[in-house]
């Protein structure tokens, strides 16, 4: 064989081995889809100032030292000890809402839902500020339920909440 040849065959060896490794890599991007009833009960009024955020994160933020906001990360974070991170957020503008998140980046995943009763959530996880009224899936403080997504399935689950418990 030709040096040519050699190259060129070497070159399209790496080429299929890269394209390989990239598909993998997005189907591990997005697992699957969660669908998130979310039903707050509480006083207050629900409307586009002062939303209902649904938070996904890939381990029990009671349980953490730490809760990182890494829903701008396009490829899902490594996991780390003592860390929670906020995989993604969506917002409801009524008391009750179904939420679909697609393309969920880890399994199992951890819900909070969170009412903005003060309309002062930026979209940073840390501008929540204490006593705003709080719903989990599962019993806290540490009890939160794993919510395994598969690829196939959409996972389901409903979050209903009041004001009797708040952020810290």
């Amino acid at each position: 064989m030709r040096r040519r040849d050699v190259l060129f065959l070497t070159f399209l060896a790496l080429a299929i081995l890269v394209l390989s490794l990239s598909k993998d890599s997005l189907h591990a991007a997005g697992l699957g889809t969660l669908k998130v009833t979310v039903r707050y009960a509480g006083k207050d009024v629900v409307d586009e100032r002062h939303k209902v955020f649904v938070l996904l994160m890939d381990a029990n933020p009671f349980a953490s030292s730490a809760l990182v906001d890494s829903t701008e990360q396009r490829i899902p974070p490594a996991a780390e000890a003592g860390v929670a991170h906020v995989l993604a957020v969506q917002g409801a503008v009524s008391k009750e809402a179904a939420l679909t998140f697609s393309n969920v980046p880890a399994s199992p995943v951890y819900v909070i839902a969170l009412f903005d009763k003060n309309g002062e959530y930026n979209g940073h996880v840390g501008s929540f500020s204490q006593g705003n009224p709080m719903g989990l899936f599962g019993d806290p403080p540490d009890k939160l339920t794993p919510i395994k997504i598969g690829r196939k399935t959409p996972a389901q689950i409903t979050i209903e909440f009041d004001d009797s418990r708040t952020t810290p």
